[in-house]
């Protein structure tokens, strides 16, 4: 008998190409943080990271190449009886390849509810549910719209219409909901989920999205948002010209824990702006030599 699990998440094949990115694989922080989001409150979550799975396989996308398990994999690894399948869309280059993963999920569980989300996602959000079968869309920052979605599996339309951050299909036509305020309160938010991935396999393929080192390598966000507004930038739609910081203390405290669960000693920031308050930066600073770290 299958798992019962309350939403399927899944990380598709990265894009290696030098034409499509100067960007490096890494860990899905955005994903992660969903899935601790969900498992907060009690949900069941199963986690397909196709680039952890497989991380030597390779095959040929356009004039570049995908790195992970083949789509059909994918398919065959969510289980009937999940309610919900999440889907990450962090680049436009990946939009092809989600589209056909979302074709043979809906082939093989027309039923099944699909949610996508990510930077791409929250640029075109009417875009993306005009070129795909995906029932709905999360904009932004996705732990509280995505909690709300599925906490009733019998979701009616009047409720869809007060989901902020949220669009969606009814009857072959589009809606796009307001867009949720951003969070202040980040260090309420739960830590992102690494134990459900292969956090040693990425390390082992130098997937790190920064500079490589012996040491097992961990992402992190100890801000979220960024103040400006470059033309050439999605970030603006994804978080709002909003620049907001964690607690530096928290951030330590997070450090420490990889260090203790992952013996990890290298940690790239994937903030949009990390260094622009002078106190913060030197507070943070100030409780690495403090803890001798």
């Amino acid at each position: 008998m299958n798992k019962i699990y309350d939403i399927t998440l899944i990380r598709p094949p990265a894009v290696e190409a030098f034409r499509f990115a100067t960007t490096s694989i890494t860990l899905p922080l955005g994903l992660a943080y969903i899935s601790a989001a969900l498992k907060k409150k009690d949900f069941k979550v199963q986690i397909i990271d196709a680039v952890g799975n497989e991380p030597d396989s390779r095959v040929g996308y356009y004039k570049g190449y995908l790195v992970g398990e083949s789509l059909d994999k994918i398919v065959n690894k969510i289980t009937s009886a999940t309610n919900f399948i999440g889907i990450t869309v962090v680049f436009t280059h990946e939009w092809p390849l989600v589209v056909k993963l979302i074709d043979l999920i809906k082939n093989k569980f027309p039923n099944k509810k699909i949610i996508i989300g990510g930077e791409h996602v929250s640029a075109m959000p009417e875009f993306c549910l005009a070129t795909s079968k995906a029932d709905y869309i999360v904009m932004g920052e996705g732990e509280e719209t995505i909690v709300e979605l599925i906490s009733d599996n019998l979701i009616e339309e009047n409720k869809l219409k007060k989901i902020r951050g949220l669009g969606y299909r009814l009857e072959n036509e589009i809606f796009i909901n307001p867009r949720r305020q951003r969070r202040t309160d980040l260090d309420e938010i739960a830590i992102p989920d690494w134990q459900s991935f292969e956090v040693k396999k990425y390390h082992q393929n130098r997937f790190v999205g920064g500079m490589y080192s012996e040491s097992i390598t961990v992402p992190i966000l100890a801000t979220r948002g960024c103040p400006y507004q470059c033309t050439y930038c999605s970030a603006p739609n994804m978080w709002l010209p909003r620049w907001i910081p964690r607690d530096p203390i928290k951030v330590v405290d997070e450090i420490e824990y990889y260090k203790k669960i992952f013996n990890a000693k290298n940690f790239p920031f994937q903030d949009l702006k990390a260094i622009i308050k002078k106190e913060w930066i030197k507070a943070f600073c100030e409780e690495i030599i403090k803890r001798n770290l």
